[in-house]
């Protein structure tokens, strides 16, 4: 059993909760295919993750889908890695806006790349693809599934 995130936090008019409820600013300014997430564990912030949903498949690279979520940004701060955290913040993502995901890390951050892939291994249960793409755009690992149908 994970230990759960707590509380809320209210930064530039957005409220988030760990639950990763999103209220858009009281103007609408907030691009609809933007998701902006803060992660807060015990009234403390923890991270934070952009999501960006229905990336066209010309801009993605492994997915085939007509619209793509891809995981702009993600990071969680130090003391809060390695305690399930960013894996409980990525599966909720996943079951929030099901659909194709493509997951990128750069070749040189390791790191990223073992969290990546763990976390979408046992999200998919081994059902997802992993290239390593080298071309003029990126170079490193991209991970790619499908979770319409994840419970």
């Amino acid at each position: 059993m994970y230990e759960q995130p707590k509380g809320y936090v209210e930064i530039d008019r957005f409220k988030i909760s760990y639950h990763m409820a999103l209220t858009h600013r009281a103007d609408g300014s907030l691009d609809e295919y933007r998701h902006p997430f803060l992660i807060k564990i015990d009234e403390e912030i923890a991270g934070f993750i952009l999501v960006i949903t229905g990336v066209p498949k010309e801009y993605v690279k492994l997915s085939t889908a007509n619209e793509t979520n891809v995981i702009s940004d993600f990071f969680i701060m130090r003391k809060f890695r390695r305690r399930n955290y960013g894996k409980q913040a990525a599966f909720r993502l996943f079951d929030r806006f099901p659909g194709a995901w493509e997951i990128r890390q750069t070749e040189t951050n390791i790191q990223a790349n073992q969290f990546w892939k763990s976390v979408i291994d046992e999200y998919t249960k081994g059902k997802y693809l992993e290239e390593h793409v080298q071309d003029d755009r990126w170079r490193g690992p991209v991970q790619c599934f499908q979770n319409d149908s994840h419970t």
